[in-house]
């Protein structure tokens, strides 16, 4: 078999087991898993125009983004091993987490944006601002 050929074949079976996997992941993820990969394209541009790419950033970015995922899939796990149907709440609490630093990313680059949404930016950020977890180290870092 010439490596032609076996590109080929390696390319089938990737993209079948992608369009498995898929087309078996809940809608809600598919939209959360669409506008992170979105965010991640929005954040590129918005660095790429203030001439400040640097991979640290994006790495930092989309380590966040698969803890994210790996959270909605324990969530997911709980809604089918146990019947509490939390994984569709959490995961569009984090749609809208999505949306909302796409809108941001927006505004960075100078794209008008309705008095409303520039309103819930407000608000979300002031009242519903994710903090950092407190040191376990103490008050010295020790």
């Amino acid at each position: 078999m010439d490596w032609r050929t076996r590109m080929l074949t390696w390319g089938e079976a990737i993209g079948a087991t992608a369009a498995m996997l898929w087309g078996n992941t809940p809608a809600m993820v598919q939209c959360l898993i669409a506008l992170m990969l979105m965010d991640l394209v929005g954040g590129y541009i918005v660095a790429a125009q203030r001439h400040d790419t640097s991979s640290k950033p994006m790495f930092k970015g989309i380590t966040k983004k698969v803890f994210v995922l790996l959270l909605i899939g324990a969530a997911y796990l709980i809604w089918k091993q146990m019947g509490i149907p939390v994984a569709e709440a959490i995961t569009g609490g984090y749609c809208v987490w999505e949306f909302k630093s796409l809108l941001e990313k927006a505004a960075l680059l100078g794209i008008p944006l309705p008095a409303g949404l520039l309103k819930m930016l407000r608000v979300m950020n002031e009242k519903y601002q994710m903090e950092a977890p407190p040191n376990n180290k103490g008050e010295n870092g020790n």
